[in-house]
């Protein structure tokens, strides 16, 4: 299991979560649900990164 560290800028939360979106993607193909969704997960978690920790101030 690697150790998951967050997105420092903009474009490279924007990569993360598409490689775990395309993760998510290979492990329904291979029917890993379980990790499917923790890729699922993680693509979430950088969604959120985007929205209140990174760029500007959202008040």
């Amino acid at each position: 299991m690697q150790i998951n560290q967050p997105a420092r800028t903009i474009p490279e939360s924007i990569s993360k979560r598409r490689g775990h979106i395309i993760s998510a993607l290979h492990y329904r193909s291979c029917g890993n649900r379980k990790a499917m969704q923790a890729a699922l997960n993680l693509a979430r978690c950088e969604k959120l990164n985007q929205l209140y920790f990174l760029g500007e101030c959202p008040f």
